[in-house]
């Protein structure tokens, strides 16, 4: 089943979620939750609790689950997952930059990304500098195993990388952690208020963002508890 491209928001059902990797071992537990298109949800918990697992599940990568996981109403297993994935933009821990040019790990192989689009992207975010540590601009080769770059240089490239184009879901982790505070403020400005028809769903504990979002949830051992 395919979503229409062209649709905002993304409507979230969890009914009677459960998920595990090991067998009587579930990172998630009968989970009863429902995102409402266009919200901007926060999700927070301990280390283990179960919110980065919560994030990844709708990635659409997951289809080992007991319960439904509904978007837009349809089985998460039965959407065209391609199309789907051309409107979820994630920022996970563990996503990294690989051998290739900067236009290459912030396109992904989509050629209607531009690199206007993409220093329009930075400017919203509030990385207007980016570009001048990369000699050759878009063209410098980025290279994971030889020099490396600073931890905030690889997350403003990562997180263009996922809100960049029509996107309708952002399924991000702590994205301004260890960023300038400046900048740390734009982005929590940028996810709440420039948005308004993409749900955006953030782990983080920021207390700050969280008393901002439209909804919140803490996650805990794999429950949700409000």
């Amino acid at each position: 089943v395919s979503l229409n491209p062209l649709f905002n928001g993304i409507q979230v059902n969890f009914i009677d979620f459960s998920f595990e990797f090991e067998e009587d071992k579930p990172l998630l537990k009968h989970v009863n939750f429902a995102i409402e298109k266009g919200s901007k949800v926060g999700v927070h918990g301990s280390q283990g609790s179960g919110k980065s697992i919560f994030l990844r599940m709708l990635t659409g990568n997951y289809t080992d689950f007991v319960g439904s996981l509904l978007i837009n109403q349809i089985p998460i297993q039965n959407l065209n997952k391609r199309e789907y994935r051309r409107q979820v933009g994630t920022f996970l821990q563990g996503h990294e930059i690989f051998m290739g040019t900067l236009m290459e790990n912030i396109t992904l192989g989509q050629t209607d990304i531009n690199t206007e689009m993409i220093i329009q992207q930075a400017n919203k975010l509030g990385f207007s500098n980016f570009l001048q540590y990369f000699p050759s601009g878009f063209d410098t080769v980025l290279d994971p195993l030889g020099k490396k770059l600073s931890e905030s240089l690889k997350k403003k490239i990562l997180l263009i990388r996922a809100t960049i184009g029509k996107k309708s879901l952002l399924l991000l982790e702590e994205p301004w952690s260890g960023l300038p505070s400046e900048i740390q403020e734009n982005l929590k400005h940028y996810f709440l208020n420039e948005l308004p028809n993409v749900t955006v769903i953030i782990a983080t504990n920021d207390s700050d963002y969280l008393s901002k979002c439209s909804a919140k949830f803490e996650v805990g051992k794999g429950v949700i508890l409000n």
